[in-house]
Order: structure tokens, then C-alpha cells, then sequence
């Protein structure tokens, strides 16, 4: 028997477990969704679909974007929040551009295709990949904003180099500090519209592929993603989730997996299932234990 959830503060406003925002905020959140755009107001997002896919808007001359789990190829955390954006006057057609850009060369950066200090000359990529140099240019920033690639002074951007087993348990202790705490608030503050949001992730997860290229585990590696920043914006605590993307996770551990692809799925969507168990069962302790242990299993898998 779970402990029921408490009601949370969230951004200046109740959440209770209806879903529904009360207070002061729950006002300008409901004049921003009916205006189309993100509470977040000229830096949140708008959005419009074409097919199965979302095409972004440009808001008060700043690019902006979102996650969109419906697809398939997608702008990574650092341009889809909302928050980090990209000052610039552009259309559609060139935010497609830099997702196309982005997708080709992080397939194979993820493959081992370029090597670990490989110069990436961005005439060279742009005429390779039939497009002008600045959305190339503006992937690569991306890239490294992800630490795929390294931008040196007068040298132009190289392949950064995977991460040391020392930089490793530097990362996993930063997730072991922010993480189980996450997973108890969102056991306590979850909705239901995230826990069905988990539930929905978790057996897509268990039906998406995972071999050994890129392009073959990409959707697992996205779902998986998906699960913990999922956890994150239910916790309830802008600061924390703050803090949990500015962790480069995934795209890192998945990197040392090399040429065997990934090794783990079954046993870690075992511990997804458990994390997602406890949270749905509204146990704040349960669910911090699972998430240590996902994060120390993970640790001792990738070491």
C-alpha cells in the first residue's frame, strides 16, 4: 500500500493528483495554453504538426523547440526545453536543416565513423551532407553543448574524446545525488496524466529495437531518455530539473558501448518497470531506492 500523494508546489501553483493546477499561477498557465503558447510566455513554444511530426514556430524572433515524443528523429535537450535558444530570425524550413544536420552527424560520431579528435570542417560537412555551412555550423554548437564535440580556439570544432572512467563516476555521482531524491518527489507529486505518460513509456520501450548501430538503438535510447526526464517535470521542482539536464547522460553512457551496441536492455527496462512501480504506487521510498539502484547497476555495467 503506497502513502498518498501530498499536495505540491509547482512553479507558484497547487498540483494536485487531479493534474490540475490551482493558485496564482494556474491563471497565466491557462491564458498561455489557450493562446497556444508554453507558460514559459515569449521564450516558451508553440507548436503545429505536419503528419506525425512537430514543426516549430519562431517566437518573438528566437528560435524555439520542444520534445516531441511522437518522433522519430528529434533536436536534442539543449534546444528542445524551450529555455536555451538560439537567437536568430529562421523559418521552419532551416530549423529542419539543423535537425537534419544534427541527426547525420550524431549517427556517426555515436557509430565510431569519425574517431575521437577528428577535425570536423564544416565546409567539408556541409557539402557532404548538400547544405549551406550555417546549420551545420549551428548543429556542431549543439553537439557540444551535449560534449560530442569540442570547439579549440583557432582550430575549429574535433569529436571530443569518450568519457575517462574517472569522468564516469563523476557523472554517475551527480546522478546518484539528484535522481533518487527526483523519483521520491515524483512518487509523492506525480499526476496521473505522468504516470500514464511512464506507463505508455515503458512499453514502447519494451518493443523498440536495440542493436548494434546508432540508428538502431536510437529509439531505445530516446525512450530511455524520455523515462527519466519524464520523472524529472513530475517531481515538481524547477530547480532539480534544472540541474538533472544539464547532466549529459545518456548520449555519453551510450557512447562507450561502441561496437556491441547495447548490452543491458532487458535488465535495464527490468529497472525502469520497478522505478515505474513504485512511483505509480505513490511510495516515495520504494521509489528512491529503485533509482539508486538503476543508477549503481548502470555504473557497474558501464565501467
Amino acid at each position: 500500500m503506497g502513502w498518498p500523494r501530498r499536495e505540491c508546489q509547482r512553479r507558484g501553483s497547487r498540483v494536485h493528483r487531479d493534474g490540475h493546477e490551482h493558485g496564482p499561477a494556474a491563471g497565466r498557465n491557462a491564458q498561455s495554453t489557450d493562446s497556444g503558447a508554453h507558460p514559459g510566455g515569449a521564450l516558451g513554444t508553440s507548436r503545429r504538426h505536419r503528419g506525425d511530426r512537430a514543426v516549430p514556430r519562431v517566437l518573438g524572433g528566437r528560435l524555439c523547440a520542444w520534445h516531441d515524443r511522437s518522433r522519430r528523429r528529434r533536436l536534442p535537450q539543449s534546444l528542445s526545453r524551450g529555455v536555451t535558444v538560439i537567437t536568430m530570425t529562421a523559418s521552419s524550413t532551416h530549423v529542419a536543416m539543423i535537425d537534419s544536420a544534427y541527426a547525420e552527424l550524431i549517427e556517426i560520431i555515436m557509430d565510431g565513423t569519425l574517431a575521437p579528435g577528428s577535425p570536423l570542417r564544416i565546409v567539408s560537412l556541409a557539402t557532404s551532407l548538400g547544405m549551406s555551412p550555417t546549420p551545420v555550423r549551428e548543429a556542431l554548437q549543439l553537439l557540444a553543448g551535449e560534449g560530442l564535440v569540442e570547439r579549440i580556439p583557432m582550430r575549429g570544432f574535433t569529436v571530443s574524446q569518450p568519457l575517462s572512467p574517472a569522468e564516469l563516476a563523476e557523472l554517475m555521482h551527480a546522478r546518484l545525488v539528484l535522481e533518487p531524491e527526483i523519483a521520491s518527489l515524483a512518487a509523492e507529486c506525480g499526476s496521473p496524466a505522468s504516470i500514464a505518460e511512464l506507463a505508455a513509456n515503458v512499453a514502447a520501450t519494451a518493443a523498440a529495437p536495440a542493436g548494434r548501430a546508432y540508428e538502431e538503438y536510437r529509439e531505445y535510447l530516446e525512450l530511455s531518455t524520455d523515462f527519466h526526464s519524464v520523472i524529472a517535470t513530475s517531481a515538481g521542482n524547477r530547480f532539480l530539473v534544472s540541474a538533472f539536464e544539464s547532466i549529459p547522460v545518456h548520449l555519453q553512457r551510450f557512447r562507450l558501448f561502441g561496437e556491441d551496441g547495447v548490452t543491458d536492455f532487458e535488465v535495464s527496462l527490468s529497472e525502469h518497470r520497478a522505478i515505474y512501480d513504485a512511483i505509480a504506487a505513490a511510495d516515495p521510498a520504494g521509489a528512491r531506492a529503485a533509482m539508486k539502484s538503476h543508477i549503481q547497476a548502470v555504473q557497474q555495467r558501464s565501467s
